[in-house]
């Protein structure tokens, strides 16, 4: 069974790196947004899924979505405890940052 976290993310703007288009964060869109999160400068990269948000979110806001993890058969997501800070990884690039407010 796949465990769950609710995250407040915050995607950065494009001018601090962050993508040149909107994303989205939801099951009802295009498609399904599943970059990594990893907490620290050097931990884990944890592929998640975005899984209920608001729809489209641009570089610079902030929101509150639901993520899916989705690999716990083989990945540790220990580190993603409530409060924890990570970073929203696309490939080698930092796209935005988070805090994880609640997990099942």
């Amino acid at each position: 069974m796949p465990t769950y976290a609710d995250v407040l993310v915050e995607m950065l703007p494009t001018a601090e790196g962050g993508r040149s288009t909107p994303v989205h964060l939801g099951e009802d869109g295009p498609g399904h947004y599943r970059p990594h999160f990893r907490v620290g400068d050097s931990g884990e990269w944890l592929g998640v899924e975005f899984v209920d948000g608001p729809g489209l979110v641009a570089p610079g806001e902030e929101t509150n979505a639901t993520v899916k993890f989705l690999f716990e058969s083989t990945v540790d997501y220990s580190p993603l405890v409530v409060g924890a800070r990570f970073n929203i990884m696309e490939g080698p690039r930092v796209v935005g940052r988070g805090t994880i407010t609640r997990r099942d």
